[in-house]
Formats: structure tokens, sequence, C-alpha cells
């Protein structure tokens, strides 16, 4: 399955990371490989899934295919950034519009289930191993089809495939996380009405969600 991982279809993009640079050398670099007694395909997706929520990068990194994992983490750390905008957003609006139902703006509801192996409310099914080849088979928010995860086995290791990231998806979703802070600064400067505040969406992040949806469409060119 190619990334992006927002699941086509879904119209999307906590705190901040601060983590050393993974491709300096040094302590803070991952290793390459992962390391120690190999994991089972079941045992490395939950780790997969335990460390993203924990916002365990580095520890992720081996269990990656090396291929797409640097702008895999890339685009979860700036999910982890456009999530705590989102939060920042939400409690501005509140306070700004007392009453107001803020979760109409709310893009984490849009964003929990469009992860893929990451996803929120996700239920595993099974898995199959073919050689060195791995799937696992989920079900994600209820939804239907299935979803298979793909994995391959190297150096005796499992390691998740997610495929290629479309190359503007990184910075729409920072822009999107920008644009979630500038319309904090704007509402808390003082009262404001739900229309104005469905205004400053529309002006701040409606054209960036529907680039989000063209790059996550079916056929999208995108890598």
């Amino acid at each position: 399955m190619n990334w992006p991982i927002f699941l086509a279809g879904t119209v999307s993009s906590t705190l901040l990371i601060l983590a050393c640079d993974r491709k300096a050398p040094g302590p803070c670099q991952a290793s390459s490989v992962p390391q120690g007694p190999p994991l089972s395909l079941r045992q490395t997706y939950d780790r997969l899934r335990d460390w993203h929520a924990k916002h365990s990068y580095l520890a992720m990194l081996p269990h990656m295919d090396p291929d797409s994992r640097d702008e895999v983490i890339d685009l979860l750390m700036a999910m982890d950034e456009l999530l705590a905008a989102n939060a920042g957003a939400q409690l501005a609006i509140s306070k700004a519009c007392p009453g107001i139902e803020a979760e109409r703006f709310d893009l984490a509801a849009q964003l929990a289930d469009s992860l893929e192996l990451f996803s929120t409310h996700i239920e595993f099914i099974s898995d199959r191993r073919d050689g060195d080849r791995g799937t696992v088979t989920v079900q994600i928010a209820g939804r239907v089809p299935l979803t298979h995860i793909n994995f391959r086995r190297r150096a005796g290791h499992w390691v998740y495939l997610p495929g290629p990231v479309g190359r503007d998806l990184i910075p729409i979703t920072r822009a999107i996380t920008g644009a979630l802070n500038r319309i904090a600064l704007v509402v808390s400067a003082g009262p404001r009405t739900r229309e104005e505040i469905e205004a400053e969406y529309r002006l701040r992040i409606g054209r960036k969600l529907k680039r989000i949806g063209q790059l996550t469409a079916p056929g999208s060119q995108q890598k």
C-alpha cells in the first residue's frame, strides 16, 4: 500500500517531538536493523503501534522499510504538530465563543483513523506469512473493506512496508498546522461569533484540505 497513509477519500492531516538528528552520528542514532531476538509478525505490529503511541520514533526506525521510513517518520511528527495546533485552536474557540460546538472544527476526528497501521480505532483481524513477506489484516473504525498492512523480513526481522510518501504531503500538513496556529491567535483576540470562526476556517484551512484530498485520491500520481 502506498503512503500517504491518509486513507483515500478522507479529507485531512501531541506534542512537538524534540529529538536528536536521526541521520547524525552519535548515541541518539537508531540502529539500521532491529536489535535483539526477532519478533513475530504480530509482535512487530503491536510494538510499532505502542512506540507510536509513546512518540518513540527512534525505536520505530529499525522496524520500518529503509526506503521510506525517514519520510514516514517526518510525516508522523508533522501530524503530531498538527494535532497539537488543532487542540490549541479548539481551546481558543471555546474561550472566544462560549457555548459553541467546538468539535465541529476539530480536525482530529478526521485524522485519528486515517493512519493505516497507526490509526486509533483499529482491530487486529489476522496475520499471514508467505516466505519473507507478511500481511497483517485489520479493520479501521469498523470500516470495510478491511485494510492489509504489508511487512517483509529483513536480516531475520519483520519490518513494516509503508510505501512512498507523497512529496507534497508533509509541507501541506505543516501548512495546515501554521494555519491552525494563526486561527488560534485571531480568535484569542476577543469574542467571536460562530460565523466569524467558520469564515476563518474556510479562508485559512479550506483550500489546504482540498489539496490533501487531491493528494490522497485514488490514482494520485504523487510520489
